[in-house]
């Protein structure tokens, strides 16, 4: 994944990439995660941090499913209810990507099926 950037632009002052080339052969598209445990099948109670901390988990099990890294997504897409809450998302998304930047889209939401609070949904290169 190459990064791209407006030339003799600002860097980007959250954890994402402005744009990306790919060169994959195969693109995985993860469906909007929610914060329900794929074990139960029931929403994980509690705060936004709860729930976008299982949304990553789901992100993350999908992509040891496919033989994937969290290095290979391209694309990360949040659908959030509260759209003041995204320094949270900034923190959680630099733990859970490291230096990795993918392209990043932040849409603030008013209601969610089920109560969800959030959900994140992923456009991941496959590299066979």
């Amino acid at each position: 994944m190459k990064k791209i950037r407006i030339k003799e632009g600002t860097r980007s002052g959250g954890h994402y990439s402005p744009a990306v080339i790919t060169e994959a052969k195969k693109l995985m598209f993860i469906s909007g995660m929610p914060a329900v445990d794929p074990h139960t099948g029931h929403l994980v109670s509690g705060d936004l941090e709860t729930q976008a901390r299982q949304c990553l988990k789901n992100i993350q099990y999908l992509l040891d499913a496919a033989g994937a890294e969290v290095k290979d997504i391209v694309k990360i897409t949040i659908y959030l209810i509260d759209g003041e809450k995204w320094v949270l998302i900034n923190k959680l998304f630099h733990e859970f990507f490291g230096t990795h930047r993918p392209a990043r889209t932040i849409i603030p939401v008013t209601a969610m099926h089920n109560k969800y609070e959030i959900q994140i949904e992923a456009v991941v290169e496959i590299n066979d």
